[in-house]
């Protein structure tokens, strides 16, 4: 794992982490993906820690990451979309 790759993964944890803990204060939809976004921020650092430990030599848990984040940013654009609607 690149070094620049270890710290995107880090700045991205601690992002989610702030901003999952803001959204579960909050009451409906937001708490639930304030839930998950704490989740991932938790799972972004760990994940990090242990490439950078362990050594990643192919990227694997980089590239999950990457694809997690897009997943993620998918589904909550439709979420979001979905309720604007309503």
């Amino acid at each position: 794992m690149e070094k620049w790759q270890f710290y995107f993964m880090i700045g991205s944890g601690i992002y989610l982490l702030l901003l999952g803990i803001t959204m579960v204060i909050k009451k409906g939809l937001s708490r639930a993906v304030g839930v998950y976004n704490v989740l991932v921020g938790v799972l972004s650092i760990v994940g990090a820690v242990v490439a950078k430990s362990k050594g990643d030599p192919t990227g694997k848990i980089f590239s999950v990451f990457t694809v997690v984040l897009v997943v993620s940013f998918l589904m909550f654009a439709i979420l979001k979309g979905a309720m604007k609607k309503r």
